[in-house]
């Protein structure tokens, strides 16, 4: 068997993300934060050798990732959260 060495990061929704859904589709009032946290992305990432190459490659995946998160759940961008930073 095959080894590949690889790192994952788990996203699991926050309330702030729960309220902005709420607050964006009316229709997802009766979902809770436990609903989203049900199943949580994995996300692949890169190899890295230091604690500081992993802060800095998840820098620069958090938009990407952010505006995912915000797909899977609402399709209308304009109706996403302006700050979408690390």
């Amino acid at each position: 068997m095959n080894t590949i060495n690889r790192s994952a990061v788990v996203v699991i929704p926050a309330q702030p993300f729960l309220d902005w859904l709420h607050e964006a589709d009316p229709t997802s009032a009766h979902l809770t934060l436990n609903d989203l946290r049900d199943e949580p992305t994995i996300y692949l990432l890169p190899e890295y050798d230091t604690a500081e190459e992993a802060h800095q490659l998840l820098q620069g995946l958090c938009k990407k990732i952010f505006e995912e998160q915000l797909k899977g759940w609402f399709r209308v961008p304009t109706a996403w959260p302006t700050d979408r930073t690390f």
